[in-house]
């Protein structure tokens, strides 16, 4: 074992660093003012368990050396001036359980081969520069804790799939530029404690679903798109303490159960066609009526007003027809005859009359 952590050494790491033992296991160099580029010489330290060197002045790539290290289950560099990109090579410490690397300068993809790890627990690739999408790969993780993508510019949909995070308690994907929709199948993530979304492009509903997170502390979906409703079903999330839905598109009466009684205005503003009471500064709901009573009275509509209109149809044809029948069978009269008789004229008569 070497420690070194939180001291004043303000100085480079020799190249000589890799030549200490190959038997080493545990290195903490954190915190040390330490600057310079990380030594490509510790690929020599093949027993290696675990290596920070976070918090510290470290610039220049990940050394692709970091996957000589087999052993190694985890690592953490992030709080440095790293740049460059996410080497592949990592994809080789096939027993890593924990990679941070967290606030530096990395840019380009997320390498997709990080989705082999099947032993990952944390992934901390917040604060940094990476673009195009989440890798798909991601998300078979099945045995992740903790995936922190926020404040990135990470583009793409989520996936369908996101429910096969059975142990997820922590998914923060904020200040990105996510779009797309919030699946349904978020539900199926019950271990799920904090869930940051906000700041992307997310559009859609709030899915029913979310009821299902019993667990749920903390939700931030703010700053997105959302249009709908609040749904009710969250009333159930009793160990909810944070929630902000503000700046989106949001609808309808906000809930009042549960923990709703808590949340004050600031969760809930930048929607304009919320109401509720007025303790969050809404305007009154005119209309207690629930979105889902709304949404089966309209496709109820869609139905009866059909039939309804050819109801009428049918009446007033039967009507014509029956007025058209009794015109031709009505008996005649003495008075009728005596319209069809003619009547001479004389022309001092006519003279006399105009």
């Amino acid at each position: 074992m070497l420690g070194i952590a939180l001291n004043p050494l303000d100085g480079f790491l020799p190249a000589s660093f890799g030549n200490l033992s190959s038997s080493l296991q545990l290195v903490q160099a954190f915190g040390s003012k330490i600057r310079g580029s990380i030594p490509i010489g510790i690929k020599n330290w093949g027993n290696l368990r675990y290596l920070a060197l976070d918090n510290n002045e470290l610039t220049g790539p990940i050394p692709s050396s970091v996957g000589k290290l087999h052993n190694l289950e985890v690592l953490y560099l992030e709080q440095n001036k790293l740049e460059g990109h996410i080497p592949d090579d990592l994809c080789a410490l096939k027993n890593l359980g924990d990679l941070y690397v967290s606030q530096n300068g990395l840019n380009g993809s997320i390498p997709a081969c990080l989705g082999g790890l099947k032993y990952l627990q944390r992934l901390y690739l917040d604060s940094n520069r990476l673009t195009s999408t989440i890798p798909s790969t991601l998300w078979s993780l099945k045995d992740l804790v903790l995936l922190n993508l926020s404040r990135n510019s990470l583009g793409g949909e989520l996936p369908s799939t996101v429910e096969t995070f059975k142990v997820l308690t922590l998914l923060d994907l904020s200040y990105n530029q996510l779009s797309g929709f919030i699946p349904p199948s978020i539900g199926g993530t019950q271990q799920l404690s904090s869930v940051y979304l906000s700041h992307n492009k997310l559009q859609g509903d709030i899915p029913e679903s979310v009821g299902n997170l019993i667990g749920l502390e903390f939700l931030d979906l703010s700053d997105n798109n959302l249009s709908s409703s609040i749904p009710k079903s969250m009333e159930k999330l009793r160990y909810l303490k944070f929630l902000n839905v503000s700046l989106n598109r949001l609808q309808g009466e906000i809930p009042g159960g549960g923990s709703f009684a808590n949340f004050t205005a600031l969760s809930f503003m930048g929607n304009d066609a919320l109401c509720g009471t007025p303790r969050l500064q809404v305007p009154p709901c005119r209309f207690r009526t629930s979105s889902r009573f709304r949404s089966k009275f309209v496709s109820l509509l869609k139905y009866i007003i059909p039939v309804v209109v050819l109801a009428l149809i049918l009446a007033t044809l039967i009507i014509f027809l029956l007025r058209f029948q009794s015109r031709n069978i009505r008996p005649s009269t003495p008075g009728d005859s005596m319209l069809l008789e003619w009547r001479r004229v004389s022309y001092n008569e006519l003279l006399r009359a105009t």
